[in-house]
């Protein structure tokens, strides 16, 4: 069942054992196929102009440009929720090195929206700011949960490459309004790669497991797919314990295989997968649901880092 993993553990590689300087946005590394692609709106809502009220405020603060638009994220990123992530993760924290990274690695965002081969969108700040720090206060993330939180900052600097066209790194690919844009491994032998997005959708919502449009089930829930197209619909994943078929061991949900009967005896059952590092020989036995190398993958990746903390 490797189509279903390239949906969901596949990403996940893709992302690392931790968040890298694309993460600030750095240069490093409709309806398609029955999945809704929903929109973000970052516009805010204002009083009327023919009868404000007397006592209204005014909201002065000067606009968010490629020249400012650095400082306030690393004041978003850098902060509070950064020091109690990277505290808790034994890297320390140092406040001034950390807006000095991330300063370091928004400028090179702002270079290539300058040269025009990013796009910048003032208006998804806020909503990146608030999607790190939800990232920082949780400050250990699996792959649907980072799917879910960070399509606000490829907003703020994305790609320009549609999904579908030709790309050689994450930085290149266009996302749609929250959906997370990214750009996989060379598929081998051809060396050939296109831009894809990902979305995380809810029970009953149509799911897809291949193709340069993915719709991931949100936790708790599987793709019940319908024949070999690859599109199905997301369904309640069975609990642990609950009996289930060898053949279908994504029933159990992320984070979870079906195992018993031989080798193992006794009934097949929901159970929790191998922990990354451990010895395998197929996806179906990990918890990631990625086995590579014969080694389980992570099912998910530290916040802190030292670019991000700027201590130890």
């Amino acid at each position: 069942m490797k189509s279903l993993w390239i949906g969901v553990g596949a990403l996940l590689a893709g992302c690392g054992s931790s968040v890298d300087a694309t993460a600030f946005g750095g240069e490093d590394g409709g309806e398609d196929g029955g999945v809704d692609v929903g929109t973000t709106d970052g516009s805010v809502d204002t009083a009327t102009a023919d009868s404000p009220p007397a006592d209204t405020a005014v909201d002065t603060a000067p606009p968010v440009t490629l020249d400012t638009v650095c400082s306030k994220l690393a004041d978003g990123v850098c902060g509070k929720a950064a020091n109690t992530c990277c505290s808790k993760s034994g890297l320390g924290y140092d406040d001034p090195t950390c807006h000095k990274n991330v300063m370091a690695s928004c400028g090179e965002s702002v270079a290539a929206a300058k040269a025009g081969t990013k796009k910048f969108d003032p208006s998804a700040l806020g909503a990146c700011i608030e999607a790190w720090n939800k990232l920082e206060t949780a400050c250990n993330v699996n792959l649907i949960e980072f799917v879910r939180t960070y399509p606000a900052c490829q907003q703020l600097f994305g790609g320009k490459t549609p999904i579908g066209g030709a790309c050689k790194a994450d930085a290149e690919c266009a996302a749609a309004p929250g959906t997370f844009a990214d750009c996989p491994d060379p598929t081998f032998p051809s060396g050939a790669t296109t831009c894809r997005n990902y979305m995380v959708v809810g029970k009953d919502a149509p799911c897809t497991t291949s193709g340069d449009v993915q719709a991931l089930c949100d936790l708790g829930l599987y793709c019940a797919l319908g024949g070999t197209s690859g599109k199905g619909t997301c369904k309640t994943a069975k609990k642990p314990g609950d009996s289930c078929d060898p053949s279908a061991w994504w029933e159990c949900g992320y984070g979870y295989v079906c195992q018993g009967g031989s080798p193992f005896g006794g009934a097949n059952k929901c159970t929790e997968g191998k922990p990354a590092g451990a010895f395998c020989t197929r996806e179906s036995e990990c918890a990631s649901w990625s086995c590579t190398g014969g080694k389980c993958g992570a099912t998910s990746f530290p916040i802190a880092t030292r670019d991000l903390c700027g201590g130890g």
